[in-house]
């Protein structure tokens, strides 16, 4: 992936204070065990903006996007694999507004699902390289 840009930084720096904010809820919880309060907070966070304009509940969804030990992320998936990396590759190089966008278009839940799982391991990977979360 190229260097990120400055627009991309700064909704990186954007998503890393709502993940100070929200990340409270989850420390101290049985989703704390399973993974993180940073990546339980992250996931939700990324969740919000997939689904601002799709009226979805996040309570139905995926409580976590770290898998299970065994389980292959659904963003693996032959049929998703590509167009996964394309949007991900997107929101690193574009911005991550551009991409949350584009996977909306595609009207595809299983897509949506699998881009919102690797946007958030990819920038929970991010943000530990940059030293703005602890990797536990």
């Amino acid at each position: 992936m190229a260097d990120p840009n400055p627009q991309f930084e700064q909704q990186v720096q954007d998503l890393h204070e709502d993940v100070l904010r929200r990340k409270e809820r989850y420390e101290g919880s049985n989703v704390e065990r399973e993974t993180s309060p940073e990546r339980r907070a992250l996931h939700e966070a990324i969740g919000e903006r997939l689904d601002k304009s799709q009226g979805q509940n996040l309570d139905s969804r995926d409580s976590g996007s770290h898998p299970t030990k065994g389980k292959e992320p659904s963003y693996q998936s032959p049929e998703l694999r590509d167009k996964v990396q394309e949007l991900v590759n997107m929101a690193f190089e574009k911005d991550i507004n551009s991409a949350i966008d584009r996977a909306k278009k595609e009207d595809n839940p299983a897509l949506l699902d699998a881009f919102h799982d690797a946007l958030v391991d990819y920038l929970y990977d991010h943000l530990v390289e940059r030293g703005k979360l602890e990797q536990l």
